[in-house]
């Protein structure tokens, strides 16, 4: 064999191996198995799904929920929508809640007992726009403002929080009962807006003016203890049996609550 047709003969052997490596690698490419792409795709589905939202996220308030949802005989540990749309009644005293996240689903709720939790953030009740009856004494509630927005409220129980302020709640025109005591309260003007206030208990405060509570005609018991109070005149006389309660305070003058005895005594 002559040294040209060797060399043509190695070239066509390198040129058929390059051909035939390139047709196995578009044939592992056609063989790959369904199964396999399939599995890849549903991975990258499940990547791609949208994670389950926790709409309870505080535990206990959540063991709450839950009891309710047994009690309505509703068998899972997932709280939905329609879980909370079905919440009429919340007893939840003294189970070291926090956060009150959720309990903005809660449309239908009429009254709600949270005292002696741990709650500071009470904005998820302002969307509980069926709520009658609201305590949450022995909290850490600094600004109840939202709770304004909560006009069928009749009760709303405040006592031994950081309460500061009362502003936003003239908005509660139900309210027959508020009971603020053991805060910091310094101006109660909201208070006048409150025409069917009858209970008022706003002791253990940081009050010296008074003069809003003349506008509450319809007041039959009223606590004040506790405050920074000298001036009693813009007390109203009430109508029907009357307690006031003043001991703690700085009353210079006795004698409005001497007219006011008075009074009470010439309606019986």
């Amino acid at each position: 064999m002559t040294a040209s047709k060797a060399i043509f003969t190695l070239l066509a052997f390198v040129f058929l191996s390059v051909s035939l490596l390139h047709a196995d690698e578009k044939q592992d490419k056609k063989e790959t198995p369904p199964e396999t792409a399939s599995a890849e795709k549903s991975d990258a589905n499940e990547d791609d799904a949208p994670k389950a939202v926790n709409l309870v996220p505080d535990p206990e308030l959540r063991k709450v929920i839950l009891e309710i949802k047994r009690r309505r005989q509703v068998d899972g540990e997932e709280i939905t929508m329609d879980d909370l749309k079905n919440v009429w009644s919340l007893d939840a005293n003294k189970k070291g809640i926090r956060d009150l996240t959720g309990l903005e689903h809660c449309i239908n709720l009429g009254d709600a007992k949270l005292a002696g939790n741990e709650i500071i953030d009470v904005t998820p009740l302002r969307n509980c726009g069926s709520i009658q009856l609201l305590d949450l004494a022995d909290n850490q509630v600094n600004n109840p403002s939202c709770l304004g927005d909560l006009k069928k409220l009749q009760y709303l129980n405040l006592e031994n929080n950081q309460v500061k302020s009362l502003d936003g709640l003239e908005n509660c025109v139900a309210l027959n009962s508020l009971y603020a005591a053991g805060n910091s309260i310094v101006s109660i003007e909201p208070v006048a807006a409150l025409q069917k206030l009858w209970s008022l208990d706003l002791s253990r405060n940081k009050i010296e003016d008074i003069s809003p509570v003349a506008a509450l005609k319809r007041l039959s018991q009223l606590g004040l203890a506790g405050n920074l109070i000298s001036d009693v005149s813009s007390i109203p006389p009430g109508n029907g049996m009357y307690s006031t309660y003043l001991s703690g305070n700085k009353i210079a003058d006795i004698g409005p609550l001497v007219k006011l005895a008075q009074t009470d005594a010439e309606g019986d």
